[in-house]
């Protein structure tokens, strides 16, 4: 049987809508970066570094995401 989820959590964790617009900006975020580009090796380093933390960003997006779905599951 599925754990209550709090208002405490609920508060903290934003509302559903809220949770699919940042992950839908996040997934363009790392698109954007994932884009072919000319440069020096500094700046693909930099830019490597920039699309591993939006990745990052993007998952935590999609867990918070999806915990709204499963939320939402349990209502």
């Amino acid at each position: 049987m599925p754990k209550a989820v709090s208002e405490r959590d609920r508060g903290l964790m934003g509302t559903p809508e809220a949770a699919r617009l940042a992950l839908v900006a996040k997934a363009q975020a790392w698109r954007e970066l994932r884009q072919p580009l000319i440069a020096t090796r500094a700046e693909h380093k930099r830019i490597e570094q920039q699309e591993h933390e939006a990745r990052f960003q993007l998952a935590n997006a999609a867990l918070l995401w999806l915990w709204h779905e499963e939320d939402n599951d349990r209502a």
